[in-house]
């Protein structure tokens, strides 16, 4: 019986995993010379988000977009709140969101499934 990456990652760290972040793990995991490791540089985006540069105002490119955007928010996203993606839709007419169950900020990772529905 072949076991899974998910399976080693769970077994090594004592989880008992719900169906739910299966997906998500199996996403999110990459195995390399025998380790199990996270795909996404999550140092890289610590450093990235507490970097010390300041917010970004990005406003003037959501009222700038010509076509159509289609903003995805993870339902569990710190980064993206509701709030703010309806402010989008606000700020410009060619905007609508639609919030993803179950993800994070990486809805592409968290539920690949849904982002390419």
């Amino acid at each position: 019986m072949t076991v899974s990456l998910v399976d080693k990652f769970a077994q090594i760290n004592g989880l008992r995993l719900h169906y739910l972040d299966w997906e998500q793990l199996r996403n999110s995991l990459k195995e390399r010379d025998g380790s199990i490791g996270w795909k996404l540089d999550l140092e890289g985006i610590r450093r990235a988000r507490t970097s010390g540069i300041g917010p970004v105002d990005l406003w003037p490119c959501v009222k700038d977009l010509q076509c159509p955007t289609l903003v995805l928010r993870g339902e569990l996203s710190d980064i993206l709140s509701p709030v703010t993606a309806e402010e989008m839709v606000k700020a410009n007419p060619r905007i609508r969101w639609v919030q993803i169950p179950g993800a994070t900020h990486f809805v592409h990772s968290d539920k690949p499934a849904a982002f390419n529905h």
